[in-house]
């Protein structure tokens, strides 16, 4: 509530690189919204609304649909699932009157159960459904993205595109993006940090309240996916998380962070001014991340960035011809493909992902394979000049002839 609030919507809705993957057709955007509204529903049910069963199916579904937005979501996912049942407050003593009517009282555990059958139903269904339709049998470990190879490696690469998206408004972001040890000392020790804590102060306080839950399911679920991924990596061989597939670390703590400074605050211990610190540091991260507010390239794709301008420069060159030949590194094909659909470009072929093998008359090539223009002796046109991607051409084509 209050001030605590503002700073976690601000932290959640000005992370660069959390922006990024609400725009791009990845699942990542819709696994986060799926996610955080199931943390939601589930806060809701735990505290002001129970007996709601809708509120247990809606977060469930939440849940299912995290996950199957994109697989990356399953750790956290299970892990909200398990806090979810295992903080739930037992429920109300029955009335007297209600004590009259039952023969019998039904244990705990079978109370717990039938209290849980639309969140256990739910998953069960939507779980058989996903079983179904994805061609799950298809994956295998060794063809899984690794972009880390150790645990902290890991939690930089899910860090540094936050961090160090862009250089920021007038370049203040600079001295971040050049110190890679400021990212570390977040990722190994102050996140972790946090996260921690946040588990143990919210199972000490016995979550009763949205605070203290929302505190354990965010804290706990980053937490909870990271022993996981520790476990999972040499017994099934799963990649650690890196960039976009740990973004679901980041609004965990980005919830987890300002939470955790509440829970605090309301304790009568002197521990409760630890609660100052935490503030500032969310207000800091705040102004971190807007001062990288970003909107002219993805930082995955960087060399995207400049694809509509290629195709115009493309089309110039193109004068009167019904069709021109081009090459592209092959990680522009979907964006060359895209735009050629929805702007209904019929002088350019459909493009596979061949790259720049081939003999064309035009080729667009980004900043790694800068080295073809020198090998097959090409003249560049133009270089876009945010992403870097160069146009080249033949020596022997001339424009529009």
């Amino acid at each position: 509530q209050g001030y605590l609030f503002l700073i976690s919507v601000l932290l959640l809705s000005t992370n660069p690189f959390l922006l990024d993957f609400h725009v791009a057709a990845r699942g990542y955007g819709i696994g986060i919204t799926c996610l955080v509204g199931a943390i939601y529903s589930l806060m809701l049910y735990s505290t002001e609304r129970r007996g709601d069963w809708r509120l247990q199916i809606a977060g469930m579904t939440g849940l299912s649909l995290a996950v199957a937005s994109n697989p990356t979501f399953l750790f956290p996912a299970g892990m909200i699932a398990v806090l979810f049942v295992v903080a739930l407050p037992p429920l109300p003593a029955a009335t007297r009157k209600e004590k009259r009517r039952k023969a019998a009282p039904a244990s705990p555990v079978t109370a717990r159960f039938m209290e849980l059958r639309p969140f256990v139903l739910t998953i069960a269904a939507l779980a058989v459904a996903f079983l179904l339709v994805s061609p799950f049998n298809k994956v295998r470990a060794r063809g899984l993205y690794r972009p880390a190879s150790n645990l902290a490696a890991s939690a930089a690469s899910v860090l540094t595109p936050s961090f160090a998206h862009n250089e920021g408004l007038g370049g203040l972001n600079r001295v971040v993006m050049s110190s890679p040890g400021i990212v570390d000392a977040f990722a190994v020790v102050i996140f972790p940090v946090i996260l921690i804590a946040g588990v143990l102060v919210a199972w000490k306080s016995r979550p009763r309240s949205p605070l203290a839950l929302a505190l354990l399911l965010t804290s706990g679920a980053a937490v909870g996916s990271v022993v996981l991924h520790v476990i999972g990596e040499p017994l099934l061989f799963l990649p650690y998380p890196g960039d976009r597939t740990g973004i679901y670390f980041l609004p965990l703590v980005a919830f987890a962070l300002p939470a955790l400074a509440g829970a605090l605050r309301d304790m009568k211990s002197p521990v409760r001014h630890a609660a100052i610190p935490l503030v500032v540091l969310s207000i800091l991260l705040v102004a971190h991340q807007a001062i990288q507010f970003n909107w002219s390239r993805f930082q995955v794709w960087p060399y995207d960035a400049d694809d509509r301008k290629m195709l115009d420069r493309l089309n110039e060159l193109r004068g009167q011809r019904e069709t021109i030949s081009v090459g592209l590194s092959w990680q522009l094909e979907p964006s060359f493909n895209f735009y050629r659909e929805t702007k209904k470009i019929s002088w350019l072929r459909q493009f596979d992902r061949s790259g720049l093998n081939g003999d064309y008359e035009y080729y667009v090539i980004i900043p790694q394979d800068r080295d073809v223009i020198r090998e097959r002796n090409l003249k560049p046109i133009y270089e876009g000049p945010v992403s870097g991607t160069i146009l080249a051409a033949r020596q022997d084509v001339q424009a529009g002839s």
